[in-house]
C-alpha cells in the first residue's frame, strides 16, 4: 500500500512520459523488419529499463540520510574491490572476443557499471569537511579511474576524463574548491599514478588508444572496434535516406536483408546482411532513435533529453555532467534497451516533485526548485 501511494505522488507528466515510450516501441515493434529481435529489446525496456527507473525515483523520494550513507559505502566497497582486482590481476583481453570466465572479465559490461558509480563517489569527493574522508574518497577514486583505463573501454575513460576536468574547473571558477576537496584530488592522481606505474598495461591497451586518431576506414585488422562503428554508421544513414519517416522498425537495423542499400566502395564488399546481423545496433542512440523509429522517435528522443537536461540541471551542475556522462556513453556503445542508466533522467522530471522532498542524496543542492 505504501508503495502504491509514494506511486501516486510521482505525478501524472513522470508517468505520461513512460507511457509515450512504451507506445512508441511497441508501435515500431509491430512493423519492425526483425520482430523478434525488437519484441526482445522491448521486453528488456519493459521488465527491467521502467521498473529501474520507477525505483529510481522512489528511491530519491524517500531515502533517509542512512540509506545515503549505506548507498555510498555499498559502491564504495564495489569500486574499491573490482578496482585492486583488476591493479592485480588485469582480467581483460580486449581484442579476443568475450567468453564468460570468472578469471575473464568483459572490458565493456566492468566500464561501463563502475565508471558512473566512480563519477558519484568524486562528485561525493567535493563534500567532505574532512581531510581523512576527502583523502578516503580520492584513493578510491583514483584506484577506480584506473581501472576504467586499464578496461580500455575508451569512450568511458575519455568520458571521464572530461567530466573529471570540467567539474574541476567549475569547482576552481566558483571558488568552491577548497583545501580539504584539492587532497582528495591529489590523493586520486598519485593513486592512479602510481597505480599506472605498478601495471601500466600491454601494447594492446596502448594501441587502442593511438587508434582513436590513427585507425582508416576499410583497415578491420587496423581496429575492428572503431571500423566496425563507421561502417554500422554509414549503414544506418543508408537506411535513414530509405526509411525516413518510419524507420525500419524497433530492432529493425539487426539482420536488416533487403538487397537495396549499396555502401562506397571505401568500405569494401560487405554482406549487410551478415554484418548487422553481428554488430545488432547501430551504437549511437541518437542513430538508433531515427533508424529505427524515424522521425517520430527522433523527436521524442530529442525531448527527453531537454527534458533530462534541463530538470537535473535545476538540482545541481554535477547531477547534469552525470547524465552528460550516461548520454556519452549511449553515443558509442549499446543500444536504447541497454541504456537505461540515460532514461534514470526521468526520475527527476514531473511534478509533484518538490526539491524540499528530495533529500540531498549525492549532489549539493541548488537554491532554485524543480517546477
Amino acid at each position: 500500500m505504501r508503495l502504491l501511494s509514494e506511486l501516486k505522488k510521482t505525478g501524472k507528466q513522470f508517468f505520461l512520459l513512460l507511457g509515450l515510450f512504451f507506445i512508441l516501441i511497441t508501435v515500431t515493434t509491430a512493423y519492425s523488419l526483425n520482430f523478434m529481435f525488437g519484441l526482445l529489446k522491448l521486453i528488456n525496456i519493459v521488465a527491467f529499463g521502467f521498473p529501474f527507473i520507477i525505483i529510481t525515483r522512489l528511491f530519491l523520494l524517500n531515502a533517509s540520510d542512512e540509506d545515503k550513507k549505506l548507498f555510498i559505502i555499498f559502491i564504495s566497497v564495489v569500486v574499491l574491490t573490482g578496482s585492486v582486482i583488476v591493479l592485480l590481476f588485469n582480467p581483460f583481453i580486449q581484442n579476443e572476443l568475450y567468453e564468460f570466465k570468472l578469471t575473464r572479465w568483459s572490458h565493456v559490461v566492468f566500464a561501463r557499471t563502475t565508471a558512473p558509480l566512480i563519477l558519484i563517489l568524486f562528485f561525493h569527493l567535493f563534500k567532505q569537511k574532512q581531510y581523512q574522508k576527502s583523502i578516503t574518497f580520492g584513493v578510491i577514486t583514483g584506484l577506480g579511474y584506473y581501472s576504467i583505463y586499464i578496461s580500455n573501454l575508451r569512450a568511458a575513460f575519455l568520458g571521464m576524463s572530461g567530466i573529471i576536468l570540467v567539474t574541476i574547473l567549475i569547482k576552481i571558477f566558483k571558488k568552491q574548491l577548497k583545501n580539504i576537496q584539492f587532497s582528495g584530488l591529489i590523493a586520486a592522481f598519485v593513486v592512479f599514478s602510481i597505480s599506472l606505474l605498478i601495471s601500466p598495461g600491454n601494447n594492446i591497451i596502448k594501441e587502442r588508444y593511438v587508434n582513436l586518431y590513427s585507425s582508416e576506414i576499410g583497415k578491420i585488422d587496423k581496429d575492428p572496434s572503431i571500423n566496425s562503428r563507421l561502417t554500422g554508421y554509414a549503414i544506418s544513414w543508408e537506411l535513414i535516406k530509405k526509411y525516413p519517416f518510419l524507420g525500419v522498425g524497433f530492432g529493425g537495423f539487426k539482420n536488416y536483408s533487403n538487397a537495396d542499400i549499396k555502401l562506397s566502395n571505401e568500405y569494401g564488399n560487405i554482406d549487410i546482411k551478415g554484418f548487422t546481423d553481428w554488430l545488432k545496433y547501430p551504437h549511437n542512440i541518437f542513430i538508433e532513435f531515427q533508424v529505427e523509429m524515424g522521425i517520430a522517435g527522433t523527436i521524442f528522443f530529442l525531448v527527453i533529453l531537454f527534458l533530462i537536461i534541463r530538470t537535473t540541471y535545476k538540482y545541481s551542475t554535477e547531477l547534469l555532467l552525470f547524465y552528460v556522462f550516461a548520454l556519452w556513453l549511449a553515443l558509442f556503445s549499446k543500444d536504447i534497451s541497454t541504456n537505461i542508466l540515460f532514461f534514470t533522467g526521468l526520475a527527476f522530471y514531473g511534478n509533484p516533485y518538490e526539491t524540499e522532498r528530495m533529500k540531498e542524496l549525492l549532489f549539493p543542492k541548488r537554491n532554485a526548485g524543480v517546477r
